[in-house]
């Protein structure tokens, strides 16, 4: 697992509380060894260095030599050109069998549009065009699934998922949606928006 300081402990739990072992290893020198052995692999881009960069690099062709399944997280990839080409450089090794990211990485990742300010759910620059064709829908299907809200407390909402669902209902005109409301903590909040 290469992760960051950030989420690191986090990780390691979800590991362990699955029923497997989890070691952390961003040491150049030993990656290839710890990655022969390891059953998984995570890449999280948090906090990215030059030696981080060159430990996942080793860390990933050795994952894909093995066949074994490998997780990227690309935190943040469209701040930086750092960012930007280190993914673009894990993609060209091959082998990820999964990207786990909020919605303006992946929209980042799949055409270079995304806004992507770091561990925020994210969001996607969405064309006129295709809030237009979701509202079309919406107005002949209605919505399919609600959206879900946190209650402020003070008679205010966060949307916490669901937010091109409620800009294209506005745009149809509805006033009222379907909503699951939660009362819930900041890491709550930042937990159920990556579901």
């Amino acid at each position: 697992m290469i992760t960051n300081g950030v989420t690191r402990e986090s990780c390691v739990n979800l590991v362990l509380s699955a029923g497997g072992y989890a070691i952390c290893a961003e040491a150049p020198e030993e990656v290839e060894e710890v990655v022969g052995i390891a059953d998984g692999l995570l890449l999280n881009l948090g906090m990215p260095s030059a030696e981080k960069a060159k430990a996942m690099e080793l860390a990933l062709q050795r994952a894909k030599e093995r066949g074994i399944p490998v997780v990227l997280d690309p935190v943040g990839v469209g701040v930086s050109a750092f960012r930007r080409d280190l993914a673009s450089r894990l993609l060209e090794i091959g082998g990820i069998t999964c990207i786990r990211g909020n919605a303006g990485e992946i929209g980042y990742l799949c055409n270079g549009v995304g806004a992507s300010l770091g561990v925020e759910t994210g969001s996607i620059h969405v064309t006129e065009e295709a809030l237009q064709e979701l509202s079309d829908s919406i107005r002949e299907h209605g919505v399919i699934s609600p959206i879900t809200l946190r209650d402020n407390g003070d008679g205010t909402y966060m949307i916490i998922a669901g937010e091109r669902r409620f800009r294209a209902s506005k745009l149809a005109g509805l006033e009222r949606i379907p909503a699951y409301i939660r009362t819930a903590k900041d890491e709550q909040v930042m937990e159920w928006a990556l579901i």
